[in-house]
């Protein structure tokens, strides 16, 4: 058995809060991935050729330039073990990417799955305070592991979550 290497990283975390409805924010996350009712999930890229797959990114890409990959309601069973009567939170998580930007991570990092693609969590909060929305800034999730994924991701990723995010605030 060989021993396991262990790496120990600082991610950056980001919240943001606002005043919108629970609705109004999942909608807008919706439209800026891209994703319409009826649209599967999970979803993955479709096809066999480079070219094949770049088409179905293209395709499913929203204007933020990032899509939606799944999306998990956590509330729908953890809220049932709230107490009674106690402020019961619609929690969503969100899988967000760019599976073009993804492919260039993995290509020197093929680890990068762990980390890749990030979630952003929806929370609303109690008395009708809106809603607030947590991520990890995706280059800090990829410590400094190797160079080259996190400076792609800090280029490239880092700047349309943060842009798509203020857009909804």
């Amino acid at each position: 058995m060989s021993n396991p290497i262990s790496t120990t990283r600082t991610v950056r975390r980001l919240a943001f809060t606002t005043q919108r409805p629970w609705d109004d924010v999942l909608q807008a996350l919706h439209t800026a991935l891209g994703f319409k009712a009826g649209d599967p999930l999970p979803w993955m890229p479709q096809g066999n050729t480079r070219e094949a797959i770049e088409m179905s990114v293209k395709a499913r890409e929203g204007p933020s330039g990032l899509m939606l990959f799944s999306e998990i309601l956590f509330s729908t069973i953890f809220n049932h073990f709230l107490p009674p009567g106690e402020f019961q939170p619609r929690v969503a998580q969100l899988v967000v990417g760019n599976a073009l930007l993804a492919a260039r991570l993995y290509t020197h990092n093929l680890r990068v799955p762990l980390l890749i693609p990030p979630r952003v969590v929806v929370i609303e909060l109690p008395g009708e305070k809106g809603v607030q929305i947590v991520y990890d800034v995706p280059s800090t999730v990829l410590g400094n592991e190797d160079e080259e994924a996190k400076r792609t991701a800090e280029e490239q990723v880092d700047p349309k979550f943060e842009a798509m995010i203020v857009s909804i605030l």
